[in-house]
């Protein structure tokens, strides 16, 4: 079961929790703005990014990725466990 759960939206910044099975996806999404991506339960994921190949990244319990605004990317779980990532974008 994947579990998108939107924590707060405010005039400074929106986040919200993503939790993914393993062979789970959520659609693409683009940021207008920056952020950040923090790692709640590490795993093995797919960044996808139209018109490019799929971007596998490994990630840990504590890992943070700055996102650049504008970017479409979505993202699946090719690992063999549930990951858990906190994504926040800055107004």
């Amino acid at each position: 079961m994947r579990l998108t759960t939107r924590r707060f939206d405010n005039e400074r910044a929106r986040g919200w929790k993503l939790a993914l099975e393993p062979g789970q996806s959520v659609g693409p999404v683009t940021q207008s703005a920056p952020g950040l991506r923090v790692v709640i339960d590490g795993g093995e994921i797919a960044e996808i990014v139209p018109g490019q190949p799929d971007r596998g990244l490994a990630l840990r319990l504590g890992d943070f990725y700055w996102q650049e605004p504008g970017t479409t990317r979505g993202i699946r779980n090719i690992g063999t466990t549930r990951i858990e990532i906190a994504e926040f974008e800055l107004k």
